[in-house]
């Protein structure tokens, strides 16, 4: 089935090479209307399977990150509160450092419609990524015609960063999606100038805040700067500026109160309707400029090297394709160059333009990373928006002043995406499962079922080696949260036992049974029993 896949890939990229060109010229043509539309939904239905082809197995479920968000939304979408008791909160605590609360919410509705699965749970990252990709593409196919909006089609959809992050539910990555449609619904309002779409973008902006931190900054920066810009060169008028600006204060408001709750300036707020809780450790402090200089460092600390080649964690970027493939970087730099050579001539011009707003974007979100710590590919995740924009203008460059040198590029990225796609589907699961942070659902659930079975209805289960396995447990077991909070057994800030389920190994007894990771460290008093041994998977059960 891939390789069908694979084949159509291949059929479009080179449909799209052939009506490019007028015959011998060198000059490229803007595609005709019906070439167009079968190329852009040949491409857009790929872009779907590539999503949804065994969304379910691939990568493996959960992270534990993801694992927390889905329990959190299974409780939110039956019993209206998150596993701590709070309801609907507007920032969940998670394992104590916080969590973003869109992908939650979504996941929550799709639940309640849908029932638990790990499908469900997925669906509000797949979903938001074709919603976005239609939304950018279409947005370029407007200004820019209809040629370079499907090559912004095949950028935005078969680069490694694009299927990766959009696969699984890392709240995190919601940042991208739901910061390419708020941008491409301003930049329409302002070319426009209509009301409702003001009042539109300034909605989704306020909603991007409750999708990652790290928007409360680089939304504000952004806006600030180019609306600053729009009033001077008078595109937009005070009216405009209060209907985008009103929902973003009315939705930020109560983000301000979580700021305000967690540095001590205001209790707890719980109400019929939301709640904010106090987080048990508060990560602002993360947020500091002694981090520009480990991330300016030359080697594998510094913030490029992550963002395109490496961050140590596979799930977000596999190092052998990196995040754009590794030839699209001088692309990308080229087709930088352009835009801001561009922007330069709009600014002077007194006209605002996507290289314009590109351009604003890119600095509003870069030296915002350069104050975190530790910048990786999902906390980077909006820097990408302009770095694939960057990459289609490079491109179309190249096109127009060499058609060999097009040819050439157009073979590579062929290849490329026919090799990482062939290899993600393939060999990822089998590399990804070795990443200790991640652990099959699937196998832990049939692993305690086998468990559960070799001893005593009361006989105690120890749950060892993962990354949080209360939370695993309690998802697989269908836990509700009352029952979890009224049987927890806490040691300091983890949870040590939830009834019979233990977390942590302490006097081995030969008539028990132990759950650990297949890949993982077994403890030696484990090893020092005669245990019978059977493996699910990721998951290892040693019983008597």
């Amino acid at each position: 089935m891939v390789w069908v896949i694979c084949g159509a890939i291949t059929g479009c990229i080179v449909l799209l090479l052939s009506r490019c060109f007028d015959g011998g010229n060198l000059k490229p043509r803007d595609l005709s209307a019906v070439s167009y539309w079968i190329i852009l939904c040949t491409l857009f239905f790929v872009f779907v399977f590539l999503l949804l082809y065994k969304i379910d197995r691939i990568p493996l479920p959960f992270h534990v990150d993801e694992a927390g968000m889905a329990y959190d939304a299974v409780s939110l979408s039956k019993y209206h509160r998150d596993r701590y008791l709070y309801k609907f909160p507007v920032y969940f605590i998670n394992y104590g450092g916080g969590q973003n609360a869109l992908y939650t919410w979504l996941a929550a509705l799709l639940v309640r419609i849908f029932n638990y699965s790990v499908i469900s749970v997925r669906l509000p990252a797949i979903f938001l990524s074709l919603c976005s990709a239609v939304v950018f593409v279409l947005t370029i196919r407007t200004y820019y015609g209809n040629t370079q909006s499907v090559f912004a089609m095949i950028a935005y959809c078969f680069l490694p960063f694009s299927i990766m992050h959009s696969r699984w539910g890392l709240e995190s990555y919601l940042l991208f999606p739901m910061l390419v449609i708020s941008c491409c619904c301003f930049y329409h309002a302002v070319s426009k100038r209509k009301t409702f779409l003001f009042i539109l973008s300034g909605i989704l902006f306020g909603v991007t805040f409750y999708s990652y931190a790290i928007s409360y900054v680089i939304v504000l920066l952004f806006l600030g700067i180019t609306a600053l810009y729009l009033l001077i060169i008078k595109k937009i008028n005070w009216k405009e500026l209060f209907l985008l600006a009103f929902p973003v204060m009315i939705l930020a408001v109560p983000l301000l109160m979580m700021l305000a709750v967690n540095n001590g300036l205001m209790d707890e707020v719980k109400t019929k309707f939301f709640s904010i809780p106090r987080l048990i450790f508060y990560r602002g402090s993360e947020f500091h400029v002694k981090n520009i200089v480990e991330n300016l460092r030359f080697g594998e600390s510094n913030i490029l090297y992550r963002i395109f080649v490496r961050d140590g964690l596979i799930y977000n970027v596999i190092p052998a394709f990196g995040t754009v493939y590794y030839f699209n970087i001088p692309i990308i730099l080229y087709g930088f160059y352009l835009s801001v050579k561009r922007s330069i001539a709009a600014v002077k011009a007194r006209q605002f333009s996507m290289d314009v707003m590109m351009f604003f974007l890119f600095i509003s979100i870069f030296p915002v990373l350069l104050f975190l710590p530790y910048a990786n590919v999902n906390r980077a995740c909006a820097l990408f928006i302009p770095l694939i924009y960057f990459l289609i203008q490079g491109f179309c460059e190249v096109l127009k002043k060499s058609r060999t040198a097009a040819l050439i590029y157009s073979g590579l990225f062929l290849l490329a995406s026919l090799s990482f796609v062939c290899y993600y589907f393939a060999d990822f699961p089998k590399d990804l499962s070795y990443e200790l942070s991640v652990t099959s659902v699937y196998d832990l659930e049939e692993a305690l079922d086998f468990a559960e079975k070799q001893v005593s209805d009361d006989a105690p289960v120890t749950i060892y080696g993962l990354s949080n396995p209360y939370l695993y447990t309690i998802l697989v077991k269908h836990m509700d949260p009352y029952t979890f909070n009224e049987m927890k057994i806490m040691n300091g800030s983890n949870v040590a036992s939830v009834g019979r389920y233990q977390f942590e190994v302490k006097d081995v007894s030969p008539d028990r049974v132990y759950l650990v990771r297949t890949d993982g460290w077994i403890p030696e008093e484990i090893r020092q029993q005669d245990f019978n041994i059977k493996e699910f998977g990721t998951v290892t059960v040693y019983y008597p």
